[in-house]
């Protein structure tokens, strides 16, 4: 099953690990298990590629945002 839109990358992690049957960390990045450290690579790296295979420009806009001090 497709992990559900806005899944972080804990919850990915975790949801692999319990259906192979590792227990589920609750810190991915300082973990010391390498399953759990193999995991966060290879979710990283699918991310990449996700970035590589799609054109995204249309999630990126650009804008201006004016900022006013009053320092009286």
């Amino acid at each position: 099953m497709p992990a559900p839109i806005g899944s972080t990358l804990l919850e990915l992690v975790n949801s692999v690990a319990q259906s192979v049957g590792h227990p589920t960390t609750e810190d991915v990045a300082g973990s010391q298990d390498e399953a759990i450290r193999r995991l966060m690579f290879y979710s990283n790296m699918c991310g990449n590629e996700l970035v590589y295979m799609y054109n995204w420009d249309f999630l990126s806009k650009s804008g201006e945002i004016s900022v006013f001090a009053d320092f009286s």
